[in-house]
């Protein structure tokens, strides 16, 4: 390997029979013409120097690094010799490969508005990085390919719209987009779709870019998202929560990164149950829910957990459940079948499906029972706390007997059972909440 300076202070390396561009002194400003015998330009030869605003290559260059020009924010026009057999610069100063194929790089300072010419197959990684200017961007139909990091600081483009033939976009393509509001995709293309300016995979398995302006505050995966792509939240500074669905398998470290706001993160079941990711409680539960199996990790169930989810039919509990308080199924009118998986050594139903609560005494708390609970039902010899909304909705069940065990009933444990006409308490000390009758008009409670 050889280092040679020249006059203007620029190195050049030659080695294995190449003219390495080695380094550019960042002291140069204004028009820089790079010596005629380079044939190669790699990455960081133009590092720091930011005062350049055009550079001529001549015609012996026959290979650029796509990030060559990182530091040339100031950068105006690239202009290359006619003779060059392997790249080619329009009037307005941006380069590309010979016959235009290929965008290789827009100078920072270009403009506001570029339309790129038809034949452009493919957007170079870092092409247009750092136009920060550039406002309005028109792809052409001809393109296929688009690099990483191909966009990186557009911070003013407010709109890309991804033409039909696009097959490939490299990841962090739209990184440091600050201002972009949405991507949209031709309706034609194969292999991505958006959403609400949101770009994903064809089949939306796969989440490749949130527009800035999509992530204000919470925001919620889609269902059927399997994977999040590196930088897909990037600078989304007022992104607070985001939902993520729990089938997600593979997520970046630097999916949000800069999201300065972001404090809490949640999963989502195909339920539509939330869970804080960390900490693994339950957040919020979608009403209309028909079946929801709790989701293992979970510790406790609040009371109201699940409430007036009216349509809920069954629900799970899983073994990491170790506590469910009073009232968490208060409104839950349709619930005809609850399942404690196995191992659980706090909760169990027995052959009526009634749920109930082990105590360390050996004793046991009536939880909830199903709806399809019907005629006369004795309450077990074991059980001493009939929990809020236990006996909710059972719309057959005409009488209720209850041992001398039985030590407190809630209030609204028999809520809504208009047949129910006779409870019977053989405890002379059970504490009956007033409000324990709630909407069963025809109720005689006997001690």
């Amino acid at each position: 390997m050889v280092v040679l300076k020249e006059p203007n202070g620029i190195e050049l390396e030659i080695t294995r029979g190449k003219i390495i561009l080695r380094k550019v002194p960042s002291t140069l400003s204004g028009d820089v013409v790079i010596p005629k015998r380079v044939t190669n330009i790699p990455k960081g030869a133009f590092a720091r120097c930011n005062n350049i605003t055009s550079i001529t290559l001549q015609d012996n260059v026959n290979a650029i690094s796509s990030s060559a020009f990182d530091s040339c924010i100031n950068l105006e026009k690239i202009i290359v010799s006619p003779d060059n057999k392997y790249f080619e610069s329009d009037y307005k100063g941006v380069l590309f490969t010979k016959g235009r194929k290929v965008i290789v790089r827009v100078p920072p300072k270009f403009g506001t508005v570029y339309v790129a010419p038809d034949g452009v197959v493919n957007i170079n990684g870092h092409a247009f990085q750092d136009c920060k200017d550039l406002t309005t961007l028109i792809l052409p139909q001809t393109l296929t390919t688009i690099d990483r990091f191909a966009f990186e600081n557009c911070e003013n483009l407010k709109h890309i719209n991804i033409p039909e033939k696009v097959f490939m976009i490299g990841a962090s393509a739209f990184r440091g987009c600050s201002s972009l509001c949405s991507v949209t995709v031709a309706p034609n293309n194969k292999n991505y779709t958006s959403d609400d300016g949101t770009l994903f995979s064809k089949d939306k398995t796969k989440l490749l870019y949130v527009p800035f302006a999509a992530a204000r505050e919470r925001y919620f995966v889609p269902d059927g998202v399997i994977h999040i792509e590196k930088d897909a939240f990037y600078e989304c500074t007022e992104l607070t929560e985001v939902v993520l669905p729990l089938i997600l398998r593979d997520i970046d470290m630097k999916v949000f990164s800069n999201c300065k706001k972001l404090t809490k993160k949640f999963l989502r079941d195909f339920h539509g149950v939330v869970y804080d990711k960390e900490t693994m409680k339950i957040v919020q539960v979608w009403k209309q829910a028909l079946y929801i199996h709790v989701f293992e990790g979970v510790s406790e169930i609040p009371t109201k957990t699940f409430l007036n989810c009216s349509n809920l039919r069954k629900i799970g509990i899983p073994k990491s459940v170790t506590n469910i308080e009073g009232g968490a199924f208060v409104g839950c009118k349709a619930l005809d079948t609850i399942y404690v998986m196995d191992r659980n050594e706090n909760f169990y139903t027995n052959s009526d499906g009634v749920l109930f609560q082990k105590m360390k005494s050996g004793r046991a708390l009536l939880l909830r029972v199903p709806i399809t609970l019907s005629g006369s039902y004795t309450v077990p010899e074991d059980v001493t706390h009939i929990s809020t909304g236990a006996f909710e909705a059972c719309k057959g069940l005409t009488e209720i007997i209850l041992s001398h065990n039985v030590l407190n009933i809630d209030r609204f444990a028999f809520i809504d059972c208009p047949n129910l006409s006779r409870v019977v308490l053989k405890s002379k000390y059970c504490v009956v909440h007033k409000q324990v009758s709630h909407q069963c008009p025809n109720l005689v409670v006997e001690k």
